[in-house]
């Protein structure tokens, strides 16, 4: 299935050609924004990491990416041979000679770098840890150049019209569907590649359960939800495991349930607690340290304890990949299909979690369901169709590669947010462009943001798309 009918696909990074490509260049001139967003997007293979004086590491969160002064990343959380965690900053510099020629050996800014990534080179005395990314990529630099090419290095001002706005008003409404759905089908295929791609070091089943866990944490939350699938191996494989033992195991492991307070704690945390003891030894290692966790600020129905609730209960019945594999061979309507899903999925009441936002919440009466629409269309469009396009594909199945592809382009529209409001604002300034219902057009106006506006400034300096964009 294509959608480049109108040659818009000419104006996206990954099909234009480059003078300069990561495969391409020697390590000495690498840019090094690109090891950032490796390491931001944590592009590597995090089995058996060690650092370069030959530390076993692991990575439980690789810190949010500073843009100012100071260390690349902070608030990284990082395990050195099986100790409790840490908390610190992460620098980045192509080679280990960064950390003195860059002086942050003398700015006292840095004194809380816990480990310095580069790509290769022998560690410094008197350094952090070295991190060398050389041989720990998820795949090889030349498939991941034209991914590199589309991170983005800036952020958007606010309340910002684009340069683009003023050709796209000129296009009619026909033009502006399709340009927004092969933005569309590019970040379609981008989520592919990463899927096949992490499919390749831990096979497909692992890889499901890691994306339905990073997608269950949100923004803030998504690495320490991932390290809980990560650290379980979690494949939906059956461990004659109810939905409440496996609520306990994950609450367990997240970290979330402490010592049991006297007559204080309720019937459902002391019920999770009978579970939880006899295997909280074993599963030590994996334990999460609270600080691993952004709570400040959450809404109260994304609290990560419902949304490890809701794992459970898919985890217990220990047939989602089955589920997804018939739907997805299900020659039903298309207008249908999502129904569907959402009809098989929905875990419907719960005598505890629908009446609660934590386990320590006082209960409210009005009934609050674990999985809503505008989720389960992030889940859909993020974890289910990517996965169930990559699996078709790698296994040379172009029908079902087809119907997942259709299916996401069809899929009902969810849930606004920022992000989508300023980057329709960018791009169709004061007038107005009436697009279609669907997630697919929302996920278009995300790869346009990512792939063009994030690149650029306010005033779209050396931005692309404008020119490209036929008038």
């Amino acid at each position: 299935m294509t959608y480049f009918k109108y040659g818009f696909n000419r104006c996206w990074p990954r099909f234009r050609p480059s003078s300069r490509r990561f495969s391409d260049l020697p390590s000495k001139i690498f840019p090094e924004r690109w090891l950032q967003q490796i390491w931001r997007h944590q592009r590597i293979d995090r089995q058996n990491l060690r650092t370069a004086e030959g530390h076993s590491i692991r990575i439980l969160h690789p810190g949010f990416w500073n843009r100012g002064p100071g260390p690349d990343f902070a608030h990284a959380l990082i395990s050195f041979n099986g100790a409790s965690p840490i908390s610190g900053s992460v620098e980045i510099d192509l080679v280990p000679q960064g950390w003195l020629h860059h002086g942050h050996n003398r700015n006292p800014a840095f004194k809380n770098v816990i480990l310095h990534v580069v790509w290769t080179g022998t560690p410094l005395l008197n350094s952090p840890p070295m991190l060398s990314l050389e041989g720990h990529l998820d795949s090889p630099l030349k498939t991941l150049g034209p991914w590199l090419d589309q991170q983005a290095p800036n952020l958007v001002p606010l309340l910002a019209t684009g340069r683009c706005a003023t050709r796209l008003k000129h296009l009619d409404p026909h033009s502006v569907h399709q340009l927004l759905h092969e933005a569309a089908q590019v970040r379609l295929q981008r989520k592919t590649e990463e899927c096949t791609a992490r499919a390749g070091l831990v096979g497909w089943d692992r890889t499901l359960w890691e994306l339905i866990f990073s997608a269950l944490g949100y923004h803030s939350n998504s690495w320490p939800m991932r390290c809980i699938a990560e650290h379980l191996q979690l494949d939906g494989t059956p461990r004659n495991s109810s939905a409440s033992a496996w609520e306990a195991r994950l609450l367990g492991v997240a970290g979330m349930l402490g010592p049991l307070p006297q007559n204080q704690a309720s019937q459902h945390t002391t019920e999770l607690w009978h579970d939880w003891w006899r295997e909280r030894d074993s599963l030590a290692p994996s334990i999460l340290p609270k600080t691993a966790w952004a709570l400040a600020g959450i809404r109260p129905a994304n609290h990560p304890q419902r949304r490890l609730a809701l794992a459970s209960g898919w985890l217990a019945g220990g047939n989602l990949q089955l589920h997804l594999h018939h739907w997805i061979n299900d020659s039903l309507p298309d207008a249908r299909a999502s129904g569907r899903l959402w009809k098989t999925l929905n875990p419907g009441a719960d005598p505890f979690w629908s009446h609660h936002w934590s386990i320590s919440c006082t209960g409210f009466n009005e009934h609050r369901a674990l999985l809503g629409k505008s989720r389960f269309t992030d889940l859909a469009m993020n974890c289910f169709l990517p996965w169930l396009h990559a699996r078709a594909l790698a296994e040379g199945n172009t029908v079902q590669a087809d119907c997942a592809a259709k299916r996401y382009h069809l899929w009902p529209r969810g849930q606004d947010n920022a992000v989508l409001r300023l980057t329709r604002q960018r791009l169709a300034g004061s007038h107005q462009i009436q697009l279609p219902c669907s997630a697919a057009i929302q996920q278009g106006l995300l790869q346009i943001a990512d792939a063009f506006c994030n690149r650029s400034d306010a005033l779209c300096t050396d931005c692309s798309f404008p020119e490209t964009v036929p008038v």
